[in-house]
């Protein structure tokens, strides 16, 4: 009989402790942590912004919708080593969700781009220094891309910041750009139309600058196409093509998820599906830049797994990621994970998951 590890320890935690020499065997930590829960910092939010300060050892928080849909516009502090929120009043970008944001190779800080209020999309780009903890605004030289919301950014190879789709309010937009910091130009490195992935929003967006490309997947091309989508681009960085690398297994279309990069693999959690908001976690392994994935849902259910939610936001760092906040069942979130790979039990170690229906 194969038997669940998470019933054990349900059950575990329901009897009774027994005196004497009798002591009961302490399991290890579960892949998923709760390192902060509802309400003890930010409000609760989604398509926000987290970002790993390595400089100060802290997630930042920026940005998002809050329970009632209005924009955010504080800044948040995580401690990692005290498990401590603290408010940051910085002058800085006005409130706004949707934005782009990726952290610079030197780990200095990050860029951040676009976004939306309730009145307006945004195409201003700031930088926030970790060192100084501060944040100023870039002004650029030529033509850049459009104000847009709903889009993601990255780092390339060569140290620029790109971001790709979006929506502007009246459509959907299939652009790809590049930010060059040394001459504070952004260049259009999109492919000619009909090249490239279909026009979307809340998709994922990472780069993989060793391996000279940066990886797309998923979002929402309502009108004009599916919504969610369920695809995977390449982007060759060198020769400025997409490829559909979509694969038969892999994660269920979805918008809204949250992706990011470890080492030579990738974790995908979450997101709003046909099926509703989920909560399973899939891994892709990277081959010559492609992605081979796995599903580690029974890692993801009951009391050791994150919470369905979508349009959430998750960053990594020295072996562990990191999620904030996002759309859940009962409204918008505002509790912290970490989920670490080294942790997660695979069947015939102590006990065996039973496998999904």
């Amino acid at each position: 009989m194969r038997v669940n590890r998470r019933v054990l320890l349900a059950s575990a935690l329901a009897a009774p402790t027994l005196g004497g020499s009798v002591h009961a065997q302490e399991e290890p930590d579960p892949a998923w942590m709760l390192m902060a829960g509802q309400d003890s910092g930010p409000t609760g939010r989604w398509s926000h912004s987290l970002i790993i300060d390595g400089w100060y050892n802290r997630l930042l928080v920026i940005g998002g919708r809050d329970a009632g849909g209005i924009v955010r516009g504080d800044l948040w502090s995580f401690d990692i080593g005290t498990y401590a929120w603290s408010e940051l009043d910085l002058s800085g970008p006005t409130a706004r969700s949707g934005s782009a944001a990726a952290i610079a190779p030197d780990d200095s800080g990050f860029y951040y781009f676009g976004g939306e209020s309730d009145d307006a999309a945004f195409d201003d780009l700031w930088w926030f220094d970790f060192a100084a903890t501060s944040w100023q605004q870039i002004e650029t030289t030529g033509a850049g891309p459009s104000a847009r919301s709903g889009t993601r950014g990255a780092m390339d190879g060569q140290g620029r910041f790109v971001i790709s789709h979006g929506s502007n309010g009246d459509g959907h937009l299939d652009d790809t750009w590049a930010f060059d910091p040394i001459t504070r130009t952004w260049t259009d490195i999109s492919p000619a139309a009909g090249l490239r992935p279909m026009a979307r929003r809340d998709h994922d967006l990472i780069s993989l600058p060793d391996y000279g490309v940066m990886l797309l997947f998923g979002g929402c091309s309502d009108p004009i196409g599916p919504c969610p989508q369920g695809d995977l681009w390449s982007y060759d960085f060198f020769n400025g093509i997409w490829t559909d690398a979509t694969s038969i297994e892999g994660p269920s279309p979805r918008t809204g998820a949250a992706m990011s990069r470890l080492g030579n693999s990738v974790l995908l959690v979450g997101g709003d599906s046909e099926l509703g908001l989920q909560a399973d976690v899939w891994t892709g392994d990277l081959f010559d830049g492609f992605l081979s994935w796995t599903e580690l849902t029974p890692v993801n259910h009951g009391p050791l797994g994150i919470y369905r939610r979508a349009w959430h936001d998750m960053t990594a760092a020295n072996g562990e990621y990191y999620v904030f906040g996002g759309h859940g069942v009962e409204g918008a979130l505002s509790d912290l994970w970490k989920f670490s790979p080294e942790r997660i039990q695979h069947p015939g170690e102590d006990s065996e998951y039973i496998e999904p229906a």
